[in-house]
């Protein structure tokens, strides 16, 4: 498996994983949301992956890539690992589930982070950068949300009071939700902006 196709299943995979917490959470809208929306920017950096995978091998040009291809492959197989037991797994403990999400997110970044310090392609460099910045973005939003604590109800019943931490929860998550806006913006207005010659769009978690 070469560097172009461990990168993008990377990203496919963690997508599924999103899409597998995304269901598990019906009961609470917000947090259903957030999954999704990580989901689909992970399916949107994998195409990414495609594409310059797509423009680079018809150009027929060489390159030697510093990603680690064998490390990915470990990480990769041990995130299957982890998409897997979501997918077959009736109840989940949410908080666990959601940390061992920012781990997988850490350590892609770890991989990508060190490819682009190694890259001499510029836009290799660039594409790395953009795979380890989405990596980093979604780990911290996965580290704060773990942190709050998030039990499988998040919102409670309309003629339940709302508790403190129950409101903290919610106003994070609506911050959360409009910060996700508004790197989906920047994201679709900067890609609007590359030609298929120019280097790859840089990513702004």
């Amino acid at each position: 498996m070469d560097a172009f196709s461990i990168a993008e299943l990377a990203e496919e995979i963690s997508g599924e994983i999103y899409d597998t917490l995304a269901a598990f959470f019906v009961e609470s809208p917000a947090l259903q949301r957030l999954f999704a929306k990580l989901a689909e920017e992970e399916r949107e950096h994998a195409q990414r992956v495609r594409d310059l995978a797509g423009l680079w091998r018809e150009s027929g040009k060489p390159w030697t890539p510093a990603l680690d291809v064998e490390r990915m492959v470990f990480l990769v197989d041990r995130a299957r690992v982890f998409r897997d037991s979501l997918g077959q797994a009736e109840v989940i403990e949410p908080t666990n589930a959601i940390r061992l999400a920012a781990s997988m997110e850490q350590d892609f970044n770890a991989a990508h982070a060190e490819a682009m310090a190694k890259e001499q392609n510029p836009e290799m460099k660039a594409l790395f950068e953009q795979l380890a910045e989405g990596d980093d973005g979604h780990s911290e939003l996965l580290l704060q949300l773990a942190n709050m604590d998030v039990e499988t109800r998040v919102t409670p019943r309309e003629e339940q009071p709302l508790d403190e931490r129950t409101q903290r929860l919610q106003r994070w998550l609506k911050g959360a939700e409009e910060q996700l806006r508004s790197q989906a913006t920047e994201t679709v207005v900067e890609s609007r902006r590359g030609t298929k010659g120019e280097e790859a769009t840089r990513y702004k978690p």
